[in-house]
């Protein structure tokens, strides 16, 4: 299986809403990268 590369992505957002992600991604253990790229396949990726 080939690996996926990474491309650099921009999102913006106001500072406190920046200061409460990184917050909770530190409660996970998780930089703000992988936090979001958590959230996104949390929201995109049915249960099975």
């Amino acid at each position: 299986m080939e690996k996926e590369t990474q491309k650099a992505y921009l999102v913006r957002m106001n500072p406190s809403l920046h200061k409460q992600a990184e917050e909770a991604a530190k409660k996970l253990g998780l930089n703000f990268s992988a936090y979001v790229r958590y959230l996104i396949s949390k929201d995109t990726n049915p249960p099975v």
